[in-house]
């Protein structure tokens, strides 16, 4: 795939630190799990492929991910912090994406787990409606808690489509690759967190000064240093 001619509005666009950053996971784990890497034991040298194929080429040289690639950082973290083992998960990875039809197999509203079993909404044939565990297509028979991909919105195809990074009950900021390049943004103006926290510390931490640049309340702005302030933490 050539970058040339791509259209990222919609796909976001992030450098592997900014998905770092966004995440909280390890530059370095990042670039291994999108694009694969050797490693060698006492049998030889070995290849590890990726876990998905990343929505952008490289750019410049350099890995790019688009907004699915982010969130599949997420979830995929997130499985491995539940304990879930990461033979496993690429295992069942590999399942859904098949079973699924999609690259982007842990960033859709079909994607369940209870904590321990994953699960998916399988369309037909496979059975509609049903739950069953990719893993070893059996009908899960146990209630499914809640996702714990609540603070995601999804389009009409299933796929993630919006990320409230505070949370649903606290739409402030968003994470959306229709606005911005998928950018952390505050929601009701679309100005970047980055942008008014950076103008926040240019300004000797005045809130007030800010807000009259940008034509926000002074709450917005406060809101954007508090996230950025997290993400640094």
């Amino acid at each position: 795939m050539d970058a040339a001619g791509i259209n990222f509005l919609g796909i976001g666009i992030y450098s592997v630190s900014e998905a770092s950053r966004l995440t909280g996971v390890p530059a370095r784990t990042i670039r291994r799990w999108a694009m694969g890497y050797r490693f060698t034991t006492g049998t030889g040298r070995h290849t590890s492929a990726p876990l998905w194929a990343p929505e952008l080429p490289p750019l410049e040289g350099r890995v790019a991910l688009g907004f699915r690639d982010l969130i599949e950082v997420r979830v995929i973290q997130a499985l491995l912090g539940k304990d879930i083992s990461w033979h496993r998960i690429r295992r069942i990875g590999s399942g859904m994406a098949r079973i699924l039809n999609t690259d982007h197999p842990f960033s859709t509203a079909k994607f369940k787990t209870d904590g321990y079993h994953i699960y998916a909404d399988l369309p037909k044939p496979h059975g509609r409606g049903a739950l069953v565990e990719p893993e070893s297509f059996q009908l899960a028979l146990r209630k499914i808690i809640e996702p714990f991909l609540s603070d995601l919105e999804f389009g009409d195809g299933g796929g993630a489509a919006r990320w409230w990074p505070l949370g649903k009950k606290d739409k402030s900021v968003v994470i959306d690759p229709q606005r911005a390049f998928g950018r952390p943004i505050i929601t009701s103006a679309g100005v970047p967190t980055a942008v008014l926290a950076a103008a926040y510390q240019a300004e000797g931490q005045d809130a007030d000064v800010v807000a009259h640049w940008y034509d926000l309340p002074k709450a917005a702005v406060l809101k954007a240093v508090a996230f950025e302030r997290r993400l640094a933490a």
